[in-house]
């Protein structure tokens, strides 16, 4: 006999991917994930939070380069 097991979320996860489908359509970098929150950058938590996020496969992750002093920086967006 199968036994399912459902799998539930946190809130603070469920409030990450509201967070990613309110920034809309594209990638977004964590700047721009923390501001959806109210905040100027994220946490180790929520950092952490969007890497379960990315191993579950329901957000992607990419190094994306940019012109700064930092050349690379980690964007997400919703896998479609």
């Amino acid at each position: 006999m199968a036994v399912m097991v459902r799998k539930t979320i946190s809130a603070k996860t469920a409030e990450m991917l509201d967070v990613i489908r309110r920034c809309g359509p594209g990638w977004h970098s964590r700047s721009e994930i923390a501001a959806q929150l109210g905040k100027n950058r994220l946490n180790a938590a929520e950092a952490t939070i969007l890497e379960t996020l990315v191993e579950s496969g329901q957000v992607e992750a990419e190094q994306h380069e940019i012109e700064t002093n930092i050349p690379l920086r980690w964007e997400y967006r919703l896998k479609e």
